[in-house]
C-alpha cells in the first residue's frame, strides 16, 4: 500500500466522521431548541389570541396618557 493511498483513505474517514458529528450536533441543537420552546409553530410574541381590551379600558388608558402628555408639556 502506498503512503498517499493511506493518507487519502484516512482523509475520507475523517471527513465521514466530521459529517456524522455535524449531523449529530445539529440534532442535539434542534432537540435543545425544542425543549426551550423555539421550534413551536406560530408567533411567540404579541397580543394573546382571543384577549380583547374593553372600550372603557382603552378610553381610561387614553385619558391617562393624554394627562401625562399635558403635564409634561406644562412642565417645560
Amino acid at each position: 500500500m502506498n503512503i498517499l493511498e493511506v493518507l487519502r483513505s484516512l482523509a475520507k474517514e475523517a471527513e465521514a466522521k466530521q459529517e456524522a458529528a455535524t449531523r449529530e450536533l445539529e440534532a442535539i441543537t434542534a432537540a435543545i431548541g425544542a425543549l426551550n420552546g423555539h421550534s413551536r409553530p406560530g408567533p411567540r410574541r404579541g397580543r394573546r389570541k382571543g384577549w380583547k381590551m374593553s372600550a372603557a379600558a382603552r378610553r381610561r388608558i387614553s385619558t391617562a396618557q393624554k394627562l401625562r402628555w399635558a403635564k409634561n408639556r406644562k412642565g417645560k
